[in-house]
């Protein structure tokens, strides 16, 4: 269950905690925004307490969502898993069971994003450059500046990446993004 030093609970479907690695642990202890609170797991803050238990709920398999400004954004990602049951001899079948990977920590180095991004959507080099910059929160003239490129340059990624990745909003990039990060 260790992951790139991030954060990974292991959750039923009311929101119990049934494992969690040892940065888990140790963000319980240190961070004091999220806690396990007689098993289950809470979040100090009710927006993110919220979007925890109506995506339980929901059908989608994924869902994430940034916390903080963008310079120092932690991502909560959870995905739903299925958890089949193994049979004993003689025993009756059991149920499946609802799991959910709860995994927090940074946003993803920017060279990973990109390659994620080219993988995923079949971005060029330049165009996953300008998404992942994008991502961070920053505009299309500091992306132009921090990659040397002309803001019409940059403008023209903007679309063939809104194109590809099947967007029409920086804020929707976003949010398909965070499903692959």
């Amino acid at each position: 269950m260790e992951r790139d030093g991030r954060a990974v609970f292991l959750l039923d479907a009311s929101a119990n905690v049934v494992v969690s690695n040892s940065m888990a642990e140790q963000m319980c202890k240190d961070d004091g925004w999220v806690q396990v609170l007689y098993g289950k797991l809470n979040f100090s803050m009710p927006s993110v307490q919220s979007w925890l238990l109506t995506s339980m709920t929901s059908a989608e398999r994924r869902a994430s969502m940034p916390v903080g400004a963008a310079e120092n954004r932690t991502l909560l990602r959870l995905n739903h898993v299925t958890q089949i049951p193994t049979e004993s001899a003689g025993a009756q079948p059991q149920q499946p069971s609802e799991l959910f990977v709860l995994t927090i920590g940074d946003s993803p180095p920017s060279s990973v994003l990109r390659e994620d991004l080219r993988a995923a959507y079949g971005l060029t080099a330049a165009e996953a450059a300008v998404a992942a910059e994008l991502y961070t929160g920053k505009s299309l003239a500091r992306v132009a500046e921090v990659l040397g490129l002309s803001v019409n340059t940059v403008k023209t990624h903007v679309k063939r990446v809104f194109r590809k990745c099947n967007v029409r909003s920086h804020v929707q990039l976003v949010k398909r993004i965070d499903g692959i990060a």
